[in-house]
């Protein structure tokens, strides 16, 4: 099975690195037989950028001469070959310095006779597909397509909004541990060797059970629960009369 190690840090986020992590799952019985990255080697030079302008270049009709605000003192210019680009668009950008997925590291370079200080990205430059790109006819992504009521200012580390890079576990479930065959499961794992804090869920509903009980008149002797393929909440009063059960959708 294999578990990204973002999804397991929403649950248990213990302050240990990724190969601490592996050693503390591996001495539980939870076997990593490998750990796999996804996308750019360091997430250092890759930032969000707003297009201020997009005109044509002078010496080439099918490319633009943008210039990207990327919260700097100065704006960027850089030179994009994609059809869909424009001006007003949030965008992801690598500056120079930055290390692409295939190990090339970004440079400013002239193109046609003027100097682009960084790339506008794409998906596929940076190997990852959200599904609603515009890789298919060779463009850009537009941050404001993919991400959704959010204000992405200009100079934003790029990791902060989308997964440009990730460590994924490959864990060996043995048969007698299905409890681990899903993210929580293994968060508890990782709750119980680290001493992290572990995330409970429905929290949110089990507290507005409590409430429900509390403006009832009743007090709450033991709430029984149980995660994550549990159904309902039931809770007692002191005489063991049911005041509420909260099901779970």
């Amino acid at each position: 099975m294999r578990v990204p190690l973002p999804w397991l840090r929403e649950y248990c986020d213990p302050d240990l690195d990724v190969r601490a992590i592996e050693e503390r799952l591996t001495m539980t019985g939870t076997k990593v037989e490998a750990i796999h990255h996804h996308g750019v080697a360091s997430t250092e030079g890759f930032v969000v950028g707003r297009v201020l302008s997009a005109e044509r270049h002078p010496d080439a009709d099918r490319l633009k001469l943008c210039t990207v605000d990327l919260g700097g003192e100065e704006p960027a210019q850089i030179v994009c070959g994609a059809p869909n680009v424009a001006a007003g668009q949030t965008v992801a950008v690598a500056c120079p310095g930055a290390v692409m997925p295939d190990g090339t590291e970004l440079g400013r370079a002239k193109l046609r006779g003027v100097v682009s200080e960084g790339m506008i990205l794409s998906e596929s430059e940076l190997e990852i597909d959200s599904g609603v790109g515009g890789d298919q006819l060779g463009g850009i992504m537009v941050l404001d397509d993919l991400v959704i009521d959010a204000e992405l200012a200009p100079g934003t580390p790029l990791a902060d909004v989308l997964p440009i890079a990730m460590d994924v576990f490959e864990l060996e479930i043995t048969p007698n541990r299905p409890d681990c065959l899903g993210v929580y499961g293994v968060a508890r794992e990782l709750h119980a060797a680290s001493g992290a804090p572990l995330v409970i869920l429905y929290a949110s509903k089990l507290e507005e059970a409590q409430a429900r009980v509390e403006k009832a008149g009743g007090k709450i002797v033991k709430p029984i629960f149980s995660f994550p393929g549990g159904r309902r909440f039931h809770f007692n009063d002191p005489a063991g009369n049911e005041l509420a059960i909260w099901s779970e959708p």
